[in-house]
């Protein structure tokens, strides 16, 4: 892994320290080939907070002045800009995918969901070719705004914003997820909750049998192919 990419590690896990000022836990996971890592950190305590000072040079609006307080995150910013990484910072770690079909989308999104209606009717960023110009800008914006909220809260205003959105889940969500069908199948060692198969025909109810137990199909499969018990 690159040096510039170690230092940045190392100061984000400082950042993420931040966030925490009562204590709590911090996951850091490191993904990727060691060329073109990810990282990602997750905080978890008692008033958690977005990074302090590194969610405004992220932004890129009207950045903090450098002194002993700021200095640190200001480096980190730096940091991700010299090894090519883009910072994302979201306030409880859900990822949302935004499709922004129109510039008149992208106004309702700056004024009805960033709640920045100065955004909305700025000409660096009325169209689209202008906020792909600015795209770390752009980014910056909407992930300080998306940054002060949860994902239930973010979700509720592009809804009602009328926005394409969909969360980007997990296995752990995708197992609670409300239109996965389930059945239960039986096993050698008990029932056992599995996914549907996504097929479903009118009027016909599929029928599921039993996982088998380590060969109790062995003596049928070789009785078909002619072959002799051992």
């Amino acid at each position: 892994m690159a040096k510039d990419k170690v230092k940045l590690l190392l100061n984000l896990v400082a950042s993420a320290i931040t966030c925490l000022p009562r204590g709590g836990d911090i996951e850091v996971g490191i993904g990727g080939p060691l060329e073109a890592p990810r990282f990602a950190f997750r905080c978890r305590g008692t008033g958690a907070r977005p990074p302090q000072y590194l969610t405004e040079f992220v932004a890129g609006e009207q950045p903090p002045q450098l002194d002993a307080m700021t200095i640190q995150a200001y480096y980190t910013w730096r940091l991700a800009t010299t090894a090519g990484m883009r910072l994302e910072i979201a306030k409880d770690g859900a990822d949302i995918l935004i499709s922004i079909q129109s510039d008149r989308e992208w106004r309702v999104l700056a004024e009805k969901v960033l709640g920045d209606k100065a955004l909305a009717a700025d000409p660096n960023f009325a169209t689209n070719i202008e906020r792909v110009k600015r795209r770390a800008e752009t980014d910056g914006r909407v992930a300080k705004a998306f940054g002060t909220l949860n994902v239930d809260a973010v979700e509720q205003k592009l809804a009602a914003a009328d926005i394409a959105f969909g969360r980007v889940n997990g296995p752990g969500e995708l197992a609670h997820h409300p239109h996965l069908r389930r059945i239960t199948i039986g096993s050698p060692n008990g029932p056992l909750s599995y996914p549907a198969p996504a097929a479903i025909w009118a009027g016909e109810t599929r029928r599921y049998g039993p996982v088998p137990a380590v060969g109790e199909h062995s003596e049928k499969i070789r009785a078909e192919f002619g072959a002799k018990t051992r």
